[in-house]
């Protein structure tokens, strides 16, 4: 709780992205987030968003959140090969059929197989983008066209 003089001190949490404020992520995901965390404290929490890399990039994220340079951070595993090991595997194309099939078994896996690979954060949520065609998996198409 702290003492009567931090107890009305404002909370400012740092919210690090690389992607620019005009984002879809931005406008419809951190913001809002930002938003709720105000309304649910009565403003004594306040996220600010330090958007397009300013404080990490996609490569040094996992490295900013684990030392305070921002206190929230999106993180993208596959862009740092080797760190989260076992999510790798959400990776691999052909295996997931939409994003929310993905994001659906990240939440049934987490705890029992992946939590490990995460010890050292605290997870907010997980989302997925829709899985990338492939040269195999467009209608139509062949190798070596």
């Amino acid at each position: 709780m702290g003492t009567p003089s931090q107890a009305g001190k404002k909370i400012v949490l740092k919210l690090a992205h690389f992607m620019p404020p005009m984002h879809v992520q931005h406008q419809k995901g951190f913001v809002p987030f930002a938003n709720r965390v105000a309304e649910l404290t009565n403003g004594k929490v306040q996220v600010k968003i330090y958007p397009g890399g300013v404080l990490a990039n996609p490569m040094t994220m996992a490295d900013a959140i684990k030392t305070g340079i921002t206190d929230i951070g999106f993180l993208l595993p596959e862009y740092i090969p080797g760190r989260f090991k076992r999510s790798s595997v959400f990776e691999l194309p052909f295996i997931f059929s939409s994003a929310a099939h993905v994001t659906k078994t990240v939440y049934a896996i987490y705890d029992k197989y992946l939590a490990d690979d995460y010890k050292d954060y605290k997870v907010l949520w997980f989302l997925s983008a829709p899985p990338q065609p492939t040269p195999y998996s467009q209608k139509g198409r062949t190798q070596g066209r």
